[in-house]
């Protein structure tokens, strides 16, 4: 439709015909919206971008074919690491290609999440301890790891989307993408090390892992409120 408009097609009837997907329902609306002036030089300007688009369109194919055949050797860990949530074929390549494939080198998962500045530093002064920051990295690593995480926390019922929500309450959703995003470079590490596949613990493991802490929470709470709690354990029946 773009193009269209760069060669010189000014009629509303026809453009809107170009329309695809879900954008063919809305016919009329799109009639009205092409119902304008477009002047030659926008034509050049609009000629001048899809042009530039389709050279950027060429040179990313050929980098990624080139990226393709250097980590070839590599290709089924990377479809490994793809099954991952929030995790593409990208992602993984970034992943494979910064850390890896020799996990021998890391004594621990933690010792890899160090090295790509996925842990918070140590700020204390005075026995007091200051607010935490991550040591800032420009490498590609750290942040296609946040970015895995944002899209890992979008995965409904899902361990990642349970780990977003506990810390985004507490400490902010920058914070919780990268608490996701290591936890998706610790999963990579056991994968690649132990050759295992992804499998997600669901969104139930911290209710799971600490139903104790979770009652004293909620009965701390209530109490708060001026409500006096008996608790009884009922014992679950097969």
């Amino acid at each position: 439709m773009v193009e269209a408009i760069s060669k010189g097609e000014t009629s509303a009837e026809v453009l809107a015909s170009m329309a695809l997907g879900t954008m063919k329902s809305k016919t009329e609306e799109l009639k009205r919206a092409m119902d304008g002036l477009i002047q030659p030089h926008q034509r050049m300007l609009l000629g001048a971008m899809l042009e530039h688009i389709k050279v950027l369109s060429s040179s990313i194919e050929i980098l990624n074919a080139e990226v393709e055949k250097r980590l070839a050797d590599e290709s089924e860990i990377i479809k490994m690491l793809d099954d991952i949530a929030g995790v593409g074929i990208t992602t993984a390549q970034v992943i494979v290609a910064e850390i890896g494939t020799d996990m021998d080198q890391f004594p621990t998962a933690n010792h890899l999440a160090s090295w790509a500045c996925m842990c918070p530093g140590k700020n204390n002064s005075a026995g007091r301890k200051k607010k935490e920051k991550t040591r800032k990295n420009k490498g590609i690593l750290k942040s296609s790891l946040v970015q895995a995480g944002r899209s890992a926390a979008k995965t409904k019922d899902s361990y990642f989307h349970s780990q977003y929500v506990r810390i985004a309450a507490r400490r902010g959703a920058n914070r919780a993408a990268m608490a996701v995003g290591r936890s998706i470079l610790v999963i990579c590490y056991h994968m690649i090390k132990n050759k295992t596949a992804f499998k997600d613990l669901g969104k139930d493991y911290f209710v799971e892992k600490d139903k104790t802490a979770i009652a004293k929470r909620h009965i701390k709470r209530l109490e708060s409120l001026g409500y006096r709690v008996l608790v009884e354990v009922v014992e679950e029946t097969a």
